[in-house]
């Protein structure tokens, strides 16, 4: 698996979350040239960038000429919401 990612342009959706952030940092380690997004939280890291999935210009910024593309974004409430 990590000869497939080597060297491959890949985005991260949600990059900054939980689970964006593990397959991140895996997909880093197979030398993938990883681009993560993130929409509050930056990680303060370089290969993350700012977009806002809800603005169709984004999208397209953010996914031109990539040969794979993660879905990690959500929309979440948090777990204040949750225990209420």
């Amino acid at each position: 698996m990590k000869n497939y990612y080597k060297n491959k342009k890949i985005l991260i959706a949600g990059g900054s979350g939980l689970v964006g952030s593990n397959l991140n940092n895996k997909l880093l380690s197979f030398k993938s040239k990883v681009i993560a997004s993130y929409f509050k939280n930056n990680r303060n890291n370089k290969n993350y960038k700012k977009y806002n999935f809800l603005k169709m210009s984004d999208c397209l910024r953010a996914t031109r000429d990539k040969d794979i593309v993660f879905i990690c974004a959500v929309k979440g409430s948090g777990i204040k919401n949750i225990e209420n």
